[in-house]
Parts: C-alpha cells; sequence; structure tokens
C-alpha cells in the first residue's frame, strides 16, 4: 500500500528530481508556505507566502544503493544524503533555478539525524493529518529498512514527525559549490 500511496502522492504533488547528484535520492516540490511566521537559526524569517523548497526522498533508490547495509554501514545514508544537499545547492546556485525561494524543508521521522546536517528542528502540531502521517512515514520506515517491521518494535522509539528547515542562505553555506572549491562535473 506505502508505494503505491508514493506513486499516487507524487501525481498530486509533482516533484522534480534534483540534478547533478550521484544517487538520485531527493526531489522538491517548489510551493508557497501557508504556515504560521517563524524565524530560523540563522535569522531567516519564514512568512505566509514566502516560496519554499519541500524536499522529499526516493526510499526506493536509498535501498537499492545500501543494499543489505546495517550497523556500521549506516553512516553511508548520510553520505548520501549529503551528496543529495551539494547538487540541490549546485542547482540553487544556477540560473535555472527560482531565486526566490527562501529555503527547504521536510517533514521527516528521522530528524534527530537531520541536526548533524545543519538543519533546524521544529515540532509538528498534533492534528489528526500530522498522526496520519506519522503512521505512514513509520510504514516507509519499516518497509525501506534492513530491519522492517522489527525497526517500528525495537527498543528505540519511532520519533513523532518533524519539520526540518534551512535557509536558502544556510544550505548555500554548509553544501554550496564554493565549499568544495568550485563546481565540480559528475
Amino acid at each position: 500500500m506505502w508505494p503505491l500511496w508514493e506513486r499516487f502522492a507524487r501525481v498530486l504533488w509533482p516533484t522534480v528530481d534534483v540534478p547533478y547528484s550521484t544517487y538520485r535520492l531527493l526531489s522538491i516540490h517548489i510551493h508557497e508556505y501557508k504556515g504560521w511566521a517563524f524565524t530560523l537559526a540563522d535569522g531567516v524569517e519564514i512568512r505566509r507566502g514566502d516560496l519554499v523548497a519541500e524536499l522529499h526522498f526516493n526510499n526506493a533508490k536509498m535501498m537499492e544503493a545500501l543494499g543489505d547495509a546495517s550497523g556500521s554501514q549506516k553512516w553511508l545514508s548520510a553520505r548520501m544524503f549529503r551528496d543529495g544537499l551539494e547538487a540541490l545547492a549546485r542547482w540553487m546556485a544556477g540560473p535555472a533555478f527560482h531565486s526566490d525561494v527562501k529555503a527547504i524543508y521536510g517533514v521527516t521521522i528521522l530528524a534527530r539525524s537531520a541536526r548533524r546536517l545543519g538543519f533546524s528542528v521544529r515540532p509538528r502540531r498534533s492534528t489528526l493529518g500530522a498522526r496520519v502521517e506519522g503512521i505512514f512515514l513509520a510504514g516507509l520506515l519499516a518497509i525501506y529498512t534492513a530491519e522492517g517491521a522489527d525497526r517500528l518494535v525495537g527498543t528505540t522509539p519511532i520519533e513523532p514527525p518533524g519539520e526540518i528547515w534551512m535557509s536558502r542562505a544556510e544550505l548555500m553555506s554548509r553544501y554550496g559549490p564554493q565549499k568544495r572549491g568550485g563546481s565540480r562535473s559528475r
């Protein structure tokens, strides 16, 4: 059911794959922010109507790339995600990308891990929609991790979904082409 919903959701909310990425794990959906105003850690204010790029993760590609990796090999997923962020920064730095996108964000049950990559984490409001989204994300975790459903009943509790945010300026500062000595070819 989950993979079918993922395909259906991509029809409802179309995404564009992030170019230049080695692993092709990220895609984005650009839209206006509709929530309450808030300020990111670097001082960038996000207001209703601002353009934001919503991150979407290609879970199937991650599983394909990781294969049977487990335990100490899981650090590869962070490296793969970092590659996606570098590719996104490279794309955003070019003339073909929307110059008025203020920030990137996503919703994930792995928000705590996203802090290590430079994201600010905001808790989700406790609504029926957020609870359903949490069940959906937990299902994806069960489907797309080597531990499968055991991941859901393990000793580490599954976190409720959180929003991860990074301003465009922070993305460029951390992952932009200038951080790697100029743009690189792939």
